[in-house]
């Protein structure tokens, strides 16, 4: 509820030199509490919704689909990998904004973390409890209900399968944002690149002895994909946190599910906004719901994991291995490669 200062010259409780502004917001980011103090919370946030652009991923999946078949298929299919990554997190983040902070969902987007979504996500699965503005049980099923009552239909059992259908929808892909290992291949491909374009092929076959290679003809590929994606990451060794181990991941790609989820997350957002538009105070008759031509796109995109196969290789390394490493150790290491650096730059000017 938007509160007022109470004091009438617009001083909160603190008197003149604090809180000096007239209205103020407290709200829920996850399981963090904050508060936004200005005087234009409701323009602001009317203001951001309005330019808000779903379409920016439509057209992603439409540019990056057409290359799949061209010289820049792998460069495509990367592209297409990394836009739906940022289209799970950009609608999952929508979702958590309007559970927690509909009248300022510009600052919710700002503070939010990663585990603040996934604790969302938890919530609606039934798994966790957070703090939302929600009356009774919270499920993708109410959700999605709420997002769509404005919509409006002679076809009333088309308007219930519509709803449903994106429902089902969510509920599907947040499982997939919530996998710790689609979230290292989304990081892999937006910090630094790292993830490495190409599936990869399985096979396996009887040998005739061990260390003897099985024959060709008896090979039978259980995996394979021309799109995929590999990486390099770190995990710790037992629970030193800080002492780390490599690992390689290698996932396979079904390309075109990709791309087919990609269109109804962006259709998926623009009723999440439009919804949130409505919360906000404007007429529902001037805004529109999307969603597929075929209900069958939802039962499609739903059935087909984005993810064929995946492998992960990892080190042996053990924490009975290792002598845990210090910061002191650390820092002293650097000092001492500083030190010979600047030696090493002395004896090349004499």
């Amino acid at each position: 509820m938007l509160g007022k200062s109470r004091d009438s010259r617009g001083y909160g409780s603190g008197g003149p030199g604090k809180r000096r502004v007239g209205l103020h917001r407290p709200l829920f980011v996850g399981l963090k509490h904050f508060a936004l103090w200005d005087a234009d919370i409701a323009r602001h946030n009317q203001s951001w919704l309005r330019s808000f652009d779903p379409e920016h991923f439509e057209y992603l999946a439409d540019v990056h689909a057409r290359r799949l078949k061209s010289r820049r298929a792998q460069h495509a299919a990367v592209a297409l990998r990394a836009s739906y990554g940022l289209a799970l997190e950009t609608l999952f983040a929508l979702i958590g904004a309007r559970v927690q902070a509909p009248r300022c969902v510009f600052a919710w987007l700002d503070l939010y973390k990663h585990k603040d979504v996934c604790d969302v996500l938890d919530h609606i699965n039934g798994r966790r409890d957070v703090p939302t503005l929600f009356r009774g049980p919270l499920t993708w099923a109410t959700f999605s209900t709420y997002v769509h009552r404005g919509l409006s239909l002679k076809d009333e059992k088309r308007a219930a399968e519509i709803k449903e259908g994106f429902a089902r929808l969510w509920q599907s892909v947040s499982a997939e944002f919530l996998d710790g290992g689609l979230y290292k291949e989304y990081n892999a491909a937006k910090h630094g690149l790292r993830l490495n374009a190409g599936g990869f092929s399985f096979s396996i076959g009887r040998q005739d002895g061990p260390g003897i290679p099985a024959p060709p003809e008896r090979m039978m590929r259980v995996a394979a994909s021309e799109f995929g994606g590999r990486f390099l990451f770190t995990e710790a060794i037992g629970q030193h946190r800080r002492d780390r181990k490599v690992a390689l991941q290698l996932r396979n790609w079904d390309i075109a599910a990709i791309a087919s989820r990609l269109r109804l997350i962006s259709m998926s957002m623009n009723n999440v906004v439009t919804a949130l538009r409505t919360f906000n105070g404007e007429d529902p008759r001037t805004l529109r719901f999307v969603w597929p031509r075929d209900h069958g796109d939802f039962e499609a995109a739903r059935s087909r994991p984005i993810t064929l196969q995946h492998v992960t290789h990892r080190s042996g390394i053990l924490e009975a291995d290792i002598e845990p490493t210090t910061e002191e150790e650390v820092r002293k290491m650097y000092a001492a490669a500083s030190k010979q650096g600047s030696e090493s730059s002395r004896k090349k000017e004499e």
